[in-house]
């Protein structure tokens, strides 16, 4: 072979090689979208508890985020977007279920993470969620609010 050859083959592996890189590693932007939606399901994760808790000292689901936010242990709930900076919402649907609302960039599969680290209330992929606004419909057990 010639030099030349041996040296086009070597620079060729080497542009593929760091294309293939870029490919895997992703883009700067790409992971701060991504861990932007993951501390998204985990606010998410955590006002769902907190809602929970609310309603079994309470015997009834908040109406609103502020309901939360005025007891004194929930003093730094997430309750906004932290990239967005608006809050994250919650409507109460009935006496036992509510809705979480936010704006993801990706869906849970584009993120790379799924939801491995966010089991949900019922189901192990409780948090997925597509790209843009997704709501979460969780309903509580009515024995919450009887005890």
């Amino acid at each position: 072979m010639s030099k030349k050859l041996v040296l086009a083959i070597a620079q060729a592996i080497l542009i593929i090689s760091v294309g293939w890189g870029f490919f895997l590693v992703r883009s700067p932007s790409h992971n701060r979208q991504v861990k932007a939606d993951f501390l998204r399901v985990e606010a998410l994760r955590s006002l769902s508890y907190a809602v929970e808790n609310y309603a079994e000292r309470e015997k009834r689901l908040p109406e609103s985020l502020d309901d939360l936010r005025d007891e004194r242990h929930n003093r730094y709930l997430e309750t906004k977007d932290p990239e967005r900076k608006t809050e994250y919402s919650y409507r109460k649907v009935g006496t036992t279920t509510y809705e979480l609302c936010a704006e993801f960039n990706l869906s849970s599969e584009e993120s790379d993470l799924g939801t491995r680290s966010h089991p949900g209330p019922d189901e192990e992929d409780f948090w997925k969620h597509p790209a843009g606004k997704h709501c979460y419909e969780i309903k509580i057990s009515e024995n919450v609010l009887k005890k």
